[in-house]
């Protein structure tokens, strides 16, 4: 291994340290529920970094591969006595490793030609929408019958609404997030309807990218970096109070992410602006005066890892929902389970994923309610999956935002 990557790998020797090795993580790691392998859980990928920076094991692509096979979902650092941050050692790894062993000209093209280049990747989704039922079927076999969610004929990005800004409430700037803006642009506008309703000033920015945070997880750092930079200079150009997402990824992104990899002042500065929609509402607005008139709709809530885990933010969307006029929330076993997703590995390790979901699917049916909320969008497109594979496609799954949007008076 070259001086250079040596060195960025000694980076992570401190933290590393801290792992006892107790194996507490293997009680909550959902990967390892599933296979009872070492590699498949912290403890054992922590082993594995150390051996390449002492030089015991050579950081190649067989390693990568067991360093990528997480869902990312931080149960093993919300449980770690000794606080190892696992998220950011293996998120750095997987940085370090693809840079020395190179990503494959495939991984370069759909990240740095496609994902970081936010004017091709609009313009590429927006005539896969209109021609996608030409050559993408509901269900595909090389991707094990999943169903392809679909994309939305308008995204948000192409019918921006005319905001117009009171400030008579705090100003807020608004990030919208992939796929938000092209598959649930209902978010984005029950998001603003919600934020209009009290008074909120919305500052909007036109040609958002991508959060980054697919593209640090295959390793690409590089074009992670592209794409915050390009959103900082967007959310620059003006001042606010808050920095909003209504995805939860997004919102750990920004928050955790950013600041910890690109290590830049002004990422640093809008990570402790920025708040996710449903905590925004809770912290600023008195949302338990709405009056109930409606008959209620029975809603469950499932926790994307992203918010619960490393934000803890669990009780706010449950307040949201139970605000909502003609919504009654009802709690299912275990709703901060992984649902499966984990990003990029619920594509390359569909049946996994799969497998993992199942005691989601069980938990969601046994709460007996006609409507799923959950924050995440990812955390969406899998449990549609989830259920529509396990006969139950009749439940609707829906932002706790479109809930409260839903209950707002016209």
């Amino acid at each position: 291994m070259s001086e250079l990557y040596f060195n960025k790998f000694k980076e992570l020797e401190e933290q590393i340290s801290l792992c006892a090795r107790c194996g507490m993580c293997q009680s909550v790691c959902p990967l390892y529920n599933q296979t009872s392998r070492e590699s498949d859980v912290a403890r054992g990928k922590i082993a594995i970094i150390d051996s390449a920076i002492k030089g015991n094991l050579s950081p190649n692509k067989s390693v990568l591969t067991l360093i990528n096979n997480c869902l990312l979902c931080g149960a093993c650092a919300v449980n770690c006595p000794n606080k190892v941050s696992t998220l950011e050692i293996f998120l750095k790894a997987r940085t370090y490793i693809s840079s020395y062993t190179g990503l494959s000209l495939i991984k370069k093209g759909m990240l740095r030609g496609i994902l970081s280049n936010y004017a091709f990747f609009d313009l590429l989704l927006e005539w896969t929408a209109k021609l996608e039922h030409l050559f993408i079927k509901s269900q595909n076999p090389i991707l094990y019958n999943r169903p392809f969610p679909k994309l939305s004929k308008t995204p948000f990005h192409k019918a921006l609404p005319l905001l117009k800004n009171t400030r008579r409430g705090p100003k807020i700037a608004l990030f919208i997030g992939c796929l938000i803006d092209k598959f649930f642009p209902e978010i984005a506008y029950s998001t603003i309807k919600s934020l209009t309703h009290h008074d909120v000033s919305i500052f909007l920015p036109k040609n958002q990218g991508c959060c980054g945070i697919p593209a640090l997880s295959l390793g690409d750092i590089t074009a992670f970096n592209r794409l915050v930079n390009h959103n900082l200079k967007l959310f620059a150009e003006e001042d606010f109070d808050f920095l909003i997402t209504s995805c939860a990824t997004c919102t750990f992104t920004i928050k955790k992410i950013w600041p910890i990899i690109s290590k830049d002042s002004n990422s640093i500065k809008l990570s402790s602006k920025t708040l996710d929609i449903n905590e925004f509402f809770t912290l600023n607005f008195n949302i338990d005066n709405l009056s109930y008139k409606r008959d209620k709709i029975k809603v469950t809530y499932h926790d994307p890892c992203h918010l619960k885990k490393s934000l803890k933010i669990f009780k706010e969307p449950r307040k949201i929902i139970e605000a909502s006029d003609g919504y009654k929330l009802v709690e299912m076993q275990e709703p901060d389970s992984c649902c499966g997703q984990g990003g990029s590995f619920g594509l390359t390790q569909y049946v996994l994923s799969q497998k993992i979901g199942s005691k989601k699917v069980q938990n969601i049916k046994e709460a007996g309610c006609s409507t799923l909320a959950t924050s995440c969008p990812a955390c969406m497109i899998q449990i549609k999956n989830l259920l529509n594979n396990n006969n139950l496609s009749h439940i609707d799954i829906k932002h706790p935002i479109e809930i409260y949007a839903n209950s707002i008076q016209k």
